[in-house]
């Protein structure tokens, strides 16, 4: 704890932070999408904008909702990687997501975020590893 800091202060920070993030991971999917296309997000620029959207956004309720914003960022990033995507902020908003689930979840609830965590996560390069379109 920080000497003179008081808990008021240090939730303030942390609701700074997290815009912060959410302001960090949205701008560099524009960009992508708007000023670099075709790149990590294959697709029409107004879908793909939406489908970040749905990406990103779960992330400022990960705390309070997280089993219910892993699931949202999980189906999007799904939906995103089989159009042929491999941005790095659909996974990172995953990352975060699961820790959220970790961290914030009672025991069943993080177990369950976990499992369907790996099994989407593995299905996915495990169907492509079975299609020979794997790096390696």
């Amino acid at each position: 704890m920080l000497p003179g800091v008081g808990n008021k202060a240090r939730e303030q920070a942390a609701k700074w932070a997290e815009w912060a993030i959410v302001a960090l991971l949205g701008g560099s999917v524009l960009y992508e999408i708007w000023v670099n296309p075709g790149g990590s997000w294959p697709g029409p620029p107004v879908v793909s904008t939406l489908l970040a959207a749905t990406i990103v956004v779960p992330v400022l309720f990960r705390r309070r909702y997280p089993l219910a914003a892993l699931l949202l960022i999980l189906a999007a990033s799904a939906v995103q990687y089989a159009n042929g995507g491999n941005a790095f902020q659909p996974f990172f908003a995953f990352i975060l997501a699961f820790y959220a689930v970790a961290a914030h979840s009672e025991l069943r609830r993080a177990v369950l975020g976990g499992v369907i965590g790996a099994i989407l996560v593995l299905g996915a390069d495990f169907g492509k590893l079975l299609a020979g379109e794997c790096d390696g």
